[in-house]
């Protein structure tokens, strides 16, 4: 979805809303992915300001789902950006090529990039999200395992078998 700003410049319009949705339906960061369940919404103003330069002011929403950080389930995550940007069309930096060629605006690549940039490192279903059992792989928010709760940390196993093999009849 792309945006012509040569009209704010040229024209009489000094100013241009825009209230879109992009319809993106996946988003993948390396190895993870999420659905985004209808769209990417844009509510962004346009204003030519005196320097040639447009400023771009507004919020980006996402509804995506995502898999648990702790137990791999299903978790909801509404995705909220606010946006503030200047820059001028006929002198774009590193990262505003990415979406900006000329004056043209590509709403799609704009919305993506403030998804991958603004993205939080962890996504829980829950706040209080209990995981899955490290032995067995139940998952603890259904309900709990037969395992024997050792709190053993399996970085230690090597040595845990060194003592178990040595100190067998001690």
């Amino acid at each position: 979805m792309e945006m012509n700003l040569s009209t704010i410049f040229t024209g009489d319009h000094l100013f241009a809303k825009v209230d879109e949705t992009v319809p993106v339906t996946q988003v993948k960061f390396g190895n993870t992915s999420a659905i985004i369940d209808n769209g990417i919404k844009l509510q962004i103003e346009l204003e030519k300001l005196e320097s040639k330069e447009v400023l771009i002011k507004g919020s980006i929403t996402a509804d995506m789902v995502f898999n648990c950080d702790r137990c791999g389930e299903p978790a909801k995550y509404n995705f909220k950006s606010e946006l503030t940007k200047q820059f001028r069309p006929d002198k774009t930096t590193e990262e505003e090529e990415d979406f900006i060629e000329g004056y043209i605006l590509d709403l799609e690549k704009m919305a993506l990039n403030e998804i991958y940039v603004n993205f939080p490192m962890k996504v829980l279903c829950a706040e209080d999200c209990k995981g899955i059992c490290k032995s067995c792989g139940a998952n603890l928010n259904v309900g709990s395992c037969n395992c024997a709760d050792d709190n053993f940390d399996l970085r230690f196993a090597g040595l845990k078998d060194l003592f178990d093999e040595n100190f067998k009849e001690v």
